[in-house]
């Protein structure tokens, strides 16, 4: 943590928190005063927004702590930074840990460029649309998963691409943990039930070769979480050929 943070959470009127018991042991931590805290989630950010604004708008100052790090994209804060700047008010960032480049530096697939994408749909439909679009890109893609979610979204991925995968959760913590394979590989190397944020990093694929599919891989990826039919559809729409040509393959590989 910087001095330049630590001076603010003890200098400012109000911490606005997600989790105010993880604050309060921070605050004890550097000294600063606890009753200052309050708790801002998904379920009172709504309410809270109007109350925080006017507190900045007399004249109050009030830091805002993202628990788990910079970004604070996926994380209660956003509709008051927005209120707050639509309302003149001058909002300052004092960065911390980020999972998105913390990540790409111990990555060791090619990542440059990249793109961010946060977390992904939590519908299976919208996230199979998704993972299609995503697995057509040729940029390395950094996105955000749920321990809860992750398994499927391998399993997904599994059937549109071969590409290596770098995984990596609870950085920083006690029990950070890293996974670098295809997305078939690390579904045999995650344990049923995982814990912990997930960042995932789909590698770079190199503009200046000639990048295809092969059909009998991709069939036998996919044959490995779907039924024949279904590896034979989506194979049909990946690839050019014929669903019925793809069906006949499938079979052939059981």
């Amino acid at each position: 943590m910087s001095s330049r943070a630590r001076e603010i959470l003890i200098a400012c009127d109000r911490v606005a928190a997600e989790d105010t018991r993880r604050a309060t042991r921070l605050l004890a931590e550097l000294g600063g005063n606890q009753h200052k805290l309050i708790s801002l989630h998904e379920h009172n950010e709504d309410q809270l927004v109007g109350y925080l604004v006017g507190e900045l708008v007399n004249g109050a100052t009030v830091a805002l702590v993202s628990d788990s790090g910079t970004p604070l994209l996926s994380d209660p804060g956003y509709r008051l930074v927005q209120a707050a700047s639509s309302s003149g008010i001058t909002v300052i960032p004092i960065p911390g840990p980020s999972s998105i480049v913390a990540a790409l530096s111990v990555c060791p697939l090619p990542a440059h460029p990249f793109l961010f994408v946060g977390f992904l749909p939590r519908k299976k439909k919208e996230l199979y649309g998704r993972l299609q679009e995503l697995t057509r890109r040729t940029e390395a893609i950094v996105f955000f998963e749920s321990p809860r979610r992750i398994r499927r979204t391998l399993a997904l991925l599994s059937t549109f691409t071969t590409r290596e995968i770098f995984l990596i959760k609870e950085m920083t913590k006690t029990f950070e943990h890293s996974w670098r394979g295809s997305a078939s590989e690390l579904l045999l190397k995650l344990d049923q039930d995982p814990r912990g944020e997930f960042v995932g990093v789909l590698e770079k694929v190199d503009l200046s070769e000639n990048v295809t599919l092969d059909a009998e891989q991709l069939l036998k990826e996919m044959l490995q979480h779907l039924p024949p039919a279904k590896a034979s559809r989506i194979a049909a729409k990946v690839l050019p050929g014929s669903r019925k040509d793809y069906y006949e393959m499938a079979l052939s590989l059981l």
